[in-house]
């Protein structure tokens, strides 16, 4: 159950106890994307809409919420629209829901809406002669572990407990990213689309922080890129913008105006690129999560498989961050593949693992009504 502090926003004060079980089909369906749309997004743009029809939900991507120069192809905006899918599977499952899933590339599929991603059909059971064809390698204890992992996860932003994350956890992660579903249209396996790497030799996490730093240098050089991060961020204890950043995840008190004329001045006396060093460098575990193409499909996998990641980390109070700096460059996603020995594939997410030293607010959410379409 989600914590009913009034300090929390209002979309993640949710309970299984509300599901609507003798309502109907409509109803459910949109208990479901109660919990999808506590996915985590770039910079929590919450670039997803739905549309219910029937006992389907179509789900799209909100072009409008994609950064044009932080995310110029939208390939954080797909994976974020996957892993909002991977939490909406979940759920389903969770309730005693069965699904068949489509996934819809806007590149092959010119004949569907472009920004139409997947389409989720949903059965109350099979004796209606509706099988669920994802091929969902959860078990049911995996799957009930994953959705009570929903509302405690939280991207951390503050330095990791100088704790060591157990073999036996990192283990788990490797296990988790390939159970997945496997849908009928593919023709790859999910274990051969998506890959997933710890960082375990020294020198290895050494490399990788490096790449975190420069990438973020690099990024921060650039001013309209940084009046675009600026504008998806808010001042502390605003919840008026429910998909930006609000500045007390970020450890900031007192936030400058996205008005103010110093604000690229502020970000470049800082001492960031130290501070996103010490970071990454202190982080018990450094992850990266990849494909071996890089295609709008491949975003959407990678964000499933981020999904099972996150909410087992959460479930066993574990915190990630997100330090996709060197992939958003080009030449420093290539350096990557260098430093892991990788000969072949496309980092998608780079993460960092670990225990958190604070109890971390989440972050502002549209509710349901705001991310149905008509």
């Amino acid at each position: 159950m989600a914590s009913r502090d009034s300090n929390y926003p209002d979309a993640w004060k949710i309970s299984e106890d509300e599901f609507p079980k003798d309502g109907p089909m409509y109803e459910k369906l949109k208990f479901f994307l109660r919990y999808a749309v506590l996915a985590p997004s770039i910079y929590n743009t919450q670039p997803w809409a739905y549309r219910i029809v029937n006992n389907k939900i179509e789900l799209y991507s909100d072009r409008k919420r994609i950064l044009p120069l932080a995310d110029p192809r939208g390939r954080e905006s797909t994976i974020s629209c996957g892993t909002a899918l991977g939490f909406l599977q979940i759920t389903i499952s969770h309730f005693g829901y069965k699904y068949k899933t489509e996934l819809l590339s806007n590149y092959d599929n010119v004949k569907n809406d472009k920004n139409l991603l997947a389409t989720i059909s949903v059965y109350k059971d099979t004796k209606s002669g509706h099988a669920n064809n994802d091929a969902n390698t959860l078990q049911k204890e995996d799957n009930n572990i994953l959705f009570k992992g929903i509302p405690r996860r939280r991207t951390n932003r503050f330095r990791f407990e100088d704790r060591i994350i157990p073999a036996i956890m990192l283990a788990g992660f490797y296990y988790i990213v390939d159970k997945s579903p496997q849908f009928q249209q593919q023709t790859v396996k999910q274990q051969d689309r998506i890959w997933f790497f710890v960082a375990e030799q020294i020198n290895e996490k050494i490399a990788l922080t490096e790449l975190v730093a420069r990438g973020d240098h690099i990024l921060l050089s650039d001013k309209l890129l940084v009046h675009e991060l600026i504008t998806w961020t808010r001042q502390n204890n605003c919840y008026g913008g429910m998909s930006h950043v609000p500045g007390y995840v970020l450890r900031i008190i007192n936030f400058i105006s996205e008005k103010s004329p110093r604000i690229y001045k502020s970000f470049k006396i800082s001492k960031r690129d130290d501070r996103i060093r010490e970071f990454a460098a202190t982080s018990p575990v450094l992850a990266i999560l990849g494909s071996y193409s890089d295609t709008p499909l491949d975003w959407m996998y990678t964000g499933m498989a981020l999904t099972n990641i996150l909410l087992l980390a959460s479930f066993e109070n574990i915190s990630c961050s997100v330090l996709n700096q060197p992939i958003q460059v080009p030449q420093l996603r290539l350096e990557i593949l260098d430093v892991i020995k990788k000969g072949k594939g496309f980092p998608q997410v780079m993460l960092g693992i670990g225990y958190s030293r604070h109890e971390i607010k989440p972050t502002p959410r549209r509710n349901v009504e705001e991310v149905l379409l008509d």
